[in-house]
């Protein structure tokens, strides 16, 4: 198999010239001091040439902190309108992201710069031990149909990445996961944090360790969802094999790669920066709004982007790490009191509650209203009225009195056409 990079070249994208800008800076003792004049050239450079961006900006701004934050919502729409006039007519990278809106955005990236986004995976991935040309266990959604479908299945076979389904988790879909890991040598497993963890499960009460059936196995690369810290370490001591952290979008790639309890930014690539409410810079340690610039992409101009993430970063010895990662702002619950609360409250009460691994694979917090909670669980063996009681109760410990818990045992969690579904969820119309 030819693998991601070698496949870009075949294609025509300028993946020499990235790797040699690319192994300059990954040899950066300070990338830090690199992104003043990095971030200032995108800047400038969207500035003159793209009349959309121009327009958006206004008056050009002296102070950094003073370009518009620029979100999703100004990006949808006429994705072409909103690139230099100059890239139009180049074939670039096109991609999309829904995220949890469910609305699209498509993003166009020059060849240059997508090329650079394969080599930070390659790069960060061999800290692993894997390559992109070792074999991948991809636990990952499909298109159910049509020409997404075959599209998938035709780079992972150029690829080398086996799928194993998530969009129905049970016992049968995993036993059949387990036969695969016996008769094929995968290097790493890749995949939805949740799927993962359910699996997990699975295999500590078949009193499983997958290493076993698959002795070439030698990394996890988790993705797309928080969870807990001793999750983690469930999966690792499940698998065998150390487990990974990679949180990123779509649109501007992985952000951070958590390698030994520590978040580490592509500072190579990005340049994040927190802020307040009323977008003012935070200081190190103070929790906030993600921003993102993109520090090489000519085409759509991700510069000051806000993902809608919520954490904290420090800078240290000339790089940037993430020391706290709440997770998407509009995935936080909202109390009676006007407070808002991260998913992984939720995650702590129910782990509280119930110990819950043995009992549950799976669960999903929904709330209905600001004073009303279901807890949607998908469990092993059937809970009792103990077991739901105690359930209740840890949660108006974590939530305060006023708030209603409702308990559900259901067979499975729905999920996205793309196989992934959100630990919380909420009906609550965004104020």
């Amino acid at each position: 198999m030819i693998g991601a990079l070698k496949l870009l070249n075949i294609l025509g994208y300028p993946v020499r010239k990235a790797n040699r800008i690319f192994q300059e800076l990954i040899t950066q003792k300070n990338l830090l001091a690199c992104h003043e004049q990095l971030k200032w050239d995108i800047f400038n450079y969207q500035y003159s040439e793209n009349e959309f961006y121009k327009t958006f900006v206004g008056n050009k701004p002296k102070r950094w902190e003073d370009i518009p934050i620029i979100k999703k919502e100004n990006l949808q729409g006429d994705y072409n309108s909103k690139i230099p006039a100059s890239y139009r007519t180049k074939r670039n990278y096109l991609g999309h992201t829904s995220g949890s809106s469910g609305k699209p955005m498509y993003y166009v990236k020059d060849r240059y710069s997508h090329a650079l986004t394969w080599l930070n995976i390659e790069y960060l991935y061999a800290l692993t031990g894997v390559s992109m040309k070792s074999l991948e266990a991809r636990v990952f959604g499909i298109p159910a149909n049509g020409f997404s479908f075959y599209k998938e299945k035709v780079k992972d076979f150029i690829l080398r990445r086996e799928r194993l389904y998530v969009n129905d988790l049970g016992k049968d879909v995993f036993n059949i996961w387990l036969l695969k890991f016996k008769r094929r040598s995968f290097k790493y497993i890749y995949g939805y944090s949740n799927s993962i963890l359910a699996f997990c499960q699975f295999l500590q009460n078949k009193d499983v360790v997958l290493k076993e059936y698959s002795p070439s196995l030698v990394a996890c690369v988790l993705t797309s969802e928080s969870i807990l810290p001793q999750d983690e370490k469930f999966i690792e001591s499940n698998l065998g094999v150390k487990v990974y952290n990679e949180y990123g979008a779509s649109e501007v790639g992985i952000i951070g790669f958590k390698i030994q309890d520590s978040w580490r930014v592509v500072d190579e690539l990005l340049h994040i920066e927190v802020v307040d409410q009323k977008g003012r810079l935070l200081a190190d340690g103070e929790i906030g709004r993600f921003l993102i610039t993109s520090l090489h992409n000519k085409c759509t101009p991700l510069i000051r982007y806000e993902l809608g993430d919520v954490g904290s970063i420090e800078h240290t010895d000339g790089r940037t790490y993430i020391t706290h990662l709440q997770g998407r702002l509009n995935d936080f619950g909202v109390l009676p009191s006007g407070k808002k609360i991260p998913p992984a409250t939720f995650n702590y009460a129910i782990k509280e509650a119930l110990a819950y691994r043995g009992k549950i694979l799976e669960h999903q917090v929904v709330q209905v209203s600001v004073d009303h909670f279901v807890v949607k669980l998908v469990c092993y063996q059937p809970l009792d009225s103990k077991d739901h009681e105690r359930l209740k109760i840890q949660f108006i410990r974590s939530l305060g009195e006023g708030v209603e818990v409702s308990i559900e045992e259901v067979d499975k969690i729905e999920r996205s056409s793309s196989g992934k579904f959100s630990a919380f969820h909420s009906l609550i119309e965004p104020s």
